[in-house]
């Protein structure tokens, strides 16, 4: 399985920010912060025809493969416990 970083800005006032919420959170995921998310699939194809369909063309939207994570654990214990679950340990550089 490959992890994806989804980061969206809704930049129309009064769009479904619950339409593009309950596509992510169809994967295993966890947030990283407001508006960026992490979701584990094999199926890019699917997630990114989910994420397009769940805006209109107001939305800035990019999907990006989590390949060789640096990440510092300074967020939340659930996200933090995601990301020792779904991604490898970060090498020291």
């Amino acid at each position: 399985m490959t992890v994806f970083l989804i980061t969206y800005d809704l930049n129309k006032p009064g769009q479904d920010y619950d339409k593009i919420l309950k596509v992510i959170k169809s994967y295993d995921f966890t947030m990283l912060c407001e508006s960026s998310y992490l979701v584990e699939t094999d199926d890019v194809g699917t997630l990114t025809k989910d994420i397009y369909t769940s805006f209109d063309k107001s939305t800035d939207a990019y999907i990006f493969p989590i390949e060789n994570p640096i990440y510092f654990d300074f967020g939340s214990k659930k996200c933090s416990d995601w990301l020792e679950n779904h991604l490898p340990k970060p090498q020291p550089r």
